[in-house]
């Protein structure tokens, strides 16, 4: 990035950046909690799997915070994890406007204060049912 921030100016036009990966497990969890972190955990693997590198996991700037940063090749990637269970799993919403201006401001934050060599940036969302 020429100037290393992304432009707050129109969250709803981040709707169409977010990149879509639907990975299914079965997994016995007991609270919202525990089924987003086994969401994020199974997630992280998955990205490991396809070649991506983990820098960073609940990446956290005032009261935002994005799940997983991670890099592929010269891309870095911002991963927001939606996970449910099976009882209220809807894989068809996706973050809403006020959410993603706190993942936007987070990324920008994580790209302040950590030097990274990419040419690029991208939000992905990663969602997930875990029975």
């Amino acid at each position: 990035l020429d100037n290393r921030q992304l432009y707050k100016s129109d969250a709803n036009t981040y709707k169409s950046a977010f990149r879509s990966c639907r990975c299914f497990s079965v997994i016995a969890a007991v609270n919202t909690v525990e089924i987003g972190r086994l969401g994020e955990q199974h997630a992280a693997s998955h990205l490991k799997q396809k070649g991506y590198r983990i820098l960073c996991c609940n990446f956290r700037a005032r009261r935002c915070e994005i799940d997983i940063i991670a890099r592929k090749h010269n891309t870095l990637v911002f991963v927001e994890v939606k996970t449910r269970g099976v009882k209220f799993c809807d894989l068809n919403n996706s973050p809403k406007a006020p959410q993603i201006k706190r993942l936007i401001y987070a990324a920008n934050s994580f790209l302040k204060t950590c030097t990274t060599n990419t040419n690029s940036c991208r939000f992905d969302l990663n969602k997930s049912c875990l029975q």
